[in-house]
């Protein structure tokens, strides 16, 4: 009997612990269900991309795998719409947008439907004076880590984004007659183009290069068209994807049946209401009509008047007069009729207000600044603080994979030539003062430049700082002159102290 009921004990033990263990096991993989798929929702499509397109992880070809609800997306017209995001009842206050660290969550885009084709986006970098290359250098350099999407990666209203940068070449490095490929690969294109007078000129040239109007259109469904002057995309960590903002246009909802839509961070009303050409969007239905104005191409000392008087103003009215919307980020106003556009302009004349970038705005709405050619000179001061200060505190997540693509393929070739054969001292920034007390640099970098120009190339500075720039930071104290150049494409971060001559190169 005893062996009986112990032999009765040990089978339910026995049977308790199997069932223990199953259990244990059953809420181990629930607990990391529970844990690891919202940590998987939760991964921004950047930086999974960053790592599928790091070719060290992944070969090259490789697909990502479609997103949840991929496949219901593919048999429904495109419809998106846009929520926007109130701030509390502090944005009342005028300075409230700009007193915070960086951009606040503004706007979210949900489509469904069956995306877009590919957007496109021409990218124009300037070289005719490599002294002003420094601005667009910052620019290019925020826009390769924020602003180019990976080769397999979508957004909300595209399959796909591709890239084509250009720039005319520095005649250190010959000529060319046509558009012409320095190096490619996946969605990015680096290209040569010809001399003109300004950036449609060398868009339209791309167009041109791609197989022209017709074969573009069948190909993207947008452009974005910028140059080296434009400094962004400025957002906010939760915001939609930049290409998508644009296309969309501010409107609540956007279709098929949407009018195409001409988009800019700003609308300039001089001489007639039109997108500024540094960061130009655009749905390609009408780009048949919309390219003559990209073709104006006088290489004579008349042909920059003619890029604006005949390219980029006259494009705005007749956009507009053919159908068209324009939208302006910066204000959220979108323009319906040639009535509206009349009106904004005939508002603007009364109070003096025709060039929106020459005034402060805000960048977080607008995506783009304008920094570069000669806006540099003229940029306010706010808007430029207001920008280093996004950039500073620019979210993490906004950094883009397609970044690695165009640092390999910058690397394989000379794009970014400044020089070759001949001598060019580039300052790209520098201050003069005490260091971490005050440190100036309004007046010293061009002081810096005037001296490279007097010297022929090279950098002279004088062993008496203060007689040399003119001013005295802080009497009575030591003072150092700290300077960041580029020579012949290569970095060097000098340093000078009151009492010592600098010269650059030696000798």
């Amino acid at each position: 009997m005893v062996r009986s009921r112990t032999a009765v004990y040990i089978t339910l033990w026995c049977t308790f612990c199997i069932l223990l263990l199953a259990a244990f096991r059953d809420s181990t993989v629930a607990h990391q269900a529970k844990t690891i798929t919202p940590i998987a929702q939760q991964v921004n499509n950047s930086e999974l991309l960053s790592a599928q397109n790091d070719e060290q992880n992944h070969p090259e070809g490789y697909t990502l795998v479609a997103r949840p609800g991929e496949a219901s997306r593919a048999d429904r017209p495109l419809i998106c719409n846009t929520t926007w995001h109130p701030f509390s009842e502090d944005s009342n206050h005028p300075e409230y947008k700009h007193d915070q660290q960086g951009c606040r969550h503004r706007q979210t885009i949900t489509c469904r439907g069956k995306r877009l084709k590919r957007a496109l986006v021409i990218y124009m970098l300037q070289t005719k004076k490599v002294y002003d290359m420094a601005v667009e250098l910052n620019n290019f350099d925020l826009f390769m880590n924020v602003g180019v999407f990976a080769e397999h990666e979508s957004t909300e209203m595209f399959e796909r984004v591709d890239y084509v940068f250009t720039r005319m070449m520095p005649p250190h490095l010959g000529k060319v007659s046509v558009p012409t490929i320095i190096a490619e690969k996946g969605n990015i294109k680096l290209m040569w183009v010809p001399s003109g007078p300004c950036d449609l000129c060398a868009h339209g040239r791309v167009i041109a290069h791609l197989g022209g109007v017709d074969a573009v259109k069948a190909k993207y469904s947008f452009l974005a068209l910028l140059n080296g002057g434009a400094r962004g995309p400025f957002q906010a960590a939760g915001d939609a994807e930049w290409i998508d903002v644009m296309a969309v246009g501010g409107q609540a909802t956007w279709s098929s049946a949407t009018p195409p839509i001409m988009v800019g961070p700003t609308v300039s009303s001089q001489v007639s209401v039109h997108i500024q050409t540094y960061c130009i969007g655009l749905h390609t239905v009408r780009l048949t009509e919309y390219y003559p104005f990209l073709t104006q191409c006088n290489n004579s000392g008349a042909g920059k008047a003619m890029c604006i008087d005949f390219g980029e103003i006259p494009a705005g009215i007749e956009w507009l007069q053919g159908g068209g919307w324009i939208h302006s980020l910066s204000a959220n106003d979108t323009l319906r009729t040639p009535d509206d556009a009349a009106a904004l302009a005939e508002a603007r004349r009364r109070i003096d207000f025709v060039a929106p970038t020459h005034a402060h705005y805000d960048l977080c709405s607008a995506l783009f600044a304008k920094f570069g050619g000669t806006f540099t000179n003229h940029v306010r001061a706010r808007t430029a603080a207001h920008a280093a200060q996004l950039i500073l505190f620019r979210p993490l997540n906004r950094t883009l994979s397609g970044r690695f693509l165009l640092q390999k393929l910058l690397g394989s070739g000379r794009f970014l030539s400044l020089s070759g054969g001949l001598n060019f001292t580039v300052i790209v920034n520098a201050w003069y003062g005490v260091p971490e007390v005050i440190e100036i640099s309004k007046g010293v970098l061009e002081r810096l430049r005037e001296s490279i120009d007097e010297n022929r190339g090279r950098l002279v500075v004088s062993n008496n700082l203060t007689e040399y720039f003119g001013f005295d930071p802080a009497p009575n104290a030591s003072k150092v002159l700290a300077i960041h150049l580029r020579y012949n494409d290569e970095e060097h971060h000098l340093r000078a102290a009151d009492g010592q001559e600098l010269q650059f190169p030696d000798g």
